[in-house]
């Protein structure tokens, strides 16, 4: 979710062009961050690579591409050039050269940052994201560098952390209402979120889970705004264990939903 919500937010190219244009992610990520050696192996490289290039990573380049989550996440949440170095066992040159390629690929994201980092710095250290969310960083206009480079990851998670939880609190309380609206309380019920999931005890009933099925879906990919490029995308698992959980189609009609049940517990029985 915090991707699509970052596409959204920063309209960076190569992030939204990711999405939109349906890439493994992380295969995109991979062929910036790794080109020389992608290159050295004959496979597809550089932020120009099309769908099909970016499978053709994932399928032959599984340890640079894992490599690649590493880099991502940490950076995105504030990682340096030394951390980089760190997880990734490598020099601390040749951090560099993958950070600076994730820099010029995600240029857009940066941008964004910085105007709001600005914003709040011309402010006293109190900044407003786009969606209402107060921010007080007073750190921010500290004189310890080390104090302030963490006040600036902080401040920049909150702009597309706070607005992705802001939306999952939305959506949760839609589906709440939902199913209180049209009397299923004691069908299904919510009783965990993780993150950018939300987790329903569901009677075993195949009307009851292709109610399940419309309901999440259809309150957690709303839009949030009027125009919005890159759109919201849920899918739902079912499962009688956490062990095994499989997904059901989207808008599947009763008759798959019937199936799908049965295959799920025979062979959630098999796995006794």
């Amino acid at each position: 979710m915090e991707d699509r919500v970052g596409a959204e937010e920063t309209r960076d190219d190569a992030k939204c062009k990711v999405i939109l244009e349906g890439h493994d992610s992380h295969s995109f990520n991979t062929a910036s961050y790794f080109a020389d050696e992608l290159k050295e192996r004959g496979l597809p490289y550089g932020n120009t690579i099309t769908v099909e290039e970016s499978f053709i990573i994932k399928e032959e380049a599984p340890d640079l591409r894992q490599l690649s989550k590493a880099v991502t996440f940490g950076l995105a949440y504030g990682a340096t050039e030394h951390s980089v170095a760190n997880s990734l066992n490598i020099s601390l040159d040749e951090a560099k050269i993958i950070v600076d390629n994730y820099h010029k690929l995600y240029s857009g994201v940066q941008k964004y940052y910085d105007k709001y980092l600005k914003e709040a710095r011309d402010n006293k250290g109190v900044g407003r994201t786009p969606h209402g969310l107060i921010i007080r960083c007073h750190e921010l206009l500290g004189e310890e560098q080390i104090s302030v480079e963490k006040a600036e990851r902080s401040y920049c998670n909150a702009l597309i952390q706070g607005l992705s939880g802001q939306l999952m609190m939305k959506a949760i309380n839609r589906i709440q209402k939902r199913i209180e609206d049209e009397n299923l309380e004691d069908n299904m019920y919510i009783f965990l979120t993780i993150h950018d999931a939300v987790y329903l005890q569901v009677k075993n009933d195949p009307i009851i889970v292709q109610k399940a099925n419309e309901i999440v879906i259809s309150e957690m990919i709303k839009d949030y705004k009027e125009d919005q490029l890159v759109h919201n995308k849920a899918e739902l698992d079912f499962g009688f264990s956490w062990k095994q959980q499989e997904t059901l189609a989207n808008n599947a009609s009763l008759g798959e939903i019937k199936d799908f049940l049965n295959k799920l517990e025979e062979d959630f029985k098999k796995d006794k």
